[in-house]
This record gives C-alpha cells, structure tokens and sequence, in this order.
C-alpha cells in the first residue's frame, strides 16, 4: 500500500505544468493577469479591503492583506498550474494557470 501511494506521489509531483501567469480575482472578477517570470508587486484594493500579491523567482505569494485572520500570508507560494491562494474575508483568489493555457476551457461549433 505505502510503494502504491508513493508511486502515485511521484507521478503527481512529474505530472505537474509550470505556471507561465497568475490571475488575481476579487469577488469573481480578474482584476489582473501577471506573468510569473517577472518579478512584481500587485495591489488589490476595493472598500478597504487590502491585499499585496508578490511575483518573485517564479512563483507567487500573498505578502500583506489586512483581512482578520491572515491564513494566506501564511500560505506557500504558488507556482504550479492549478494551485491557489485564497483569502476568503477579502474574497480575493491567487490562481495559477500554465502558459498554454486558453482562455476557454471548451469551444463548442
């Protein structure tokens, strides 16, 4: 069972897409599209409501938000496509997409 589920570890961690960009969302909304290979710092602010996003090596993370509880200052930085930070009180969402990535998921004829 343990050489089955480190098997499945494995492919996951080989499996994973870079991320060529981060959009940042605030209440449903892309309020903006960064690309990850240039180092930058990204306000989100709207009724006072704060968040600093920062794009540095790669990856990204959320480096100042002034919601209660904090947990996504707390979180890793992103860099894989599909992976997010989210600070829900302040309702903004990090989300990765890879470079290839369409703006569709499905174009239907």
């Amino acid at each position: 069972m343990t050489a089955i589920a480190f098997a499945v570890m494995v492919a996951v961690v080989m499996l994973r897409t870079s991320g060529g960009f981060v959009e940042v969302i605030q209440h449903g909304e892309v309020v903006a599209t960064l690309e990850l290979g240039l180092d930058t710092v990204h306000t989100v602010e709207s009724g006072g409501l704060l968040n600093i996003v920062q794009i540095s090596g790669g990856s990204a993370k959320m480096i100042e938000a002034n919601c209660p509880d904090k947990h996504c200052l707390h979180h890793a930085p992103v860099r894989y496509s599909g992976q997010t930070i989210v600070c829900l009180p302040n309702r903004v969402v990090i989300q990765v997409r890879s470079a290839d990535e369409s703006e569709h998921d499905v174009i239907l004829r």
